[in-house]
């Protein structure tokens, strides 16, 4: 938590790069998908996002990345996530989604 109990988040996007640091939860849904569709519009072989310095994720900011996925793939195009922080890790592993961290991260 940031000063005085708020959540600190940022959701960045440079080109087809987007960097997320901190708390990434509910507060941040909103301008997680803009970022993510953002990028998708731009048509890039491959959307990058770096989750090193994520402290938090909460679930439905993962399905965020999991749909920006599905829309990808269904396109011949891919996520590529490096250096996902254990949070990161920990929810897309509680959700059941191993395969689609491995398979973003092979591609990071």
């Amino acid at each position: 938590m940031g000063a005085g109990g708020a959540s600190t988040a940022e959701v960045e996007r440079a080109g087809a790069r987007v960097c997320l640091r901190g708390e990434i939860d509910l507060t941040v849904r909103d301008a997680l998908r803009s970022s993510l569709d953002d990028v998708i519009r731009a048509d890039p072989d491959t959307l990058h996002i770096d989750a090193a310095e994520v402290s938090f994720m909460d679930s439905a900011c993962a399905w965020e990345i999991r749909r920006a996925c599905s829309v990808l793939d269904a396109t011949g195009r891919g996520v590529a996530l490096s250096r996902p922080a254990p949070a990161v890790v920990l929810v897309f592993s509680a959700l059941g989604w191993r395969d689609v961290l491995a398979a973003m991260t092979a591609a990071g």
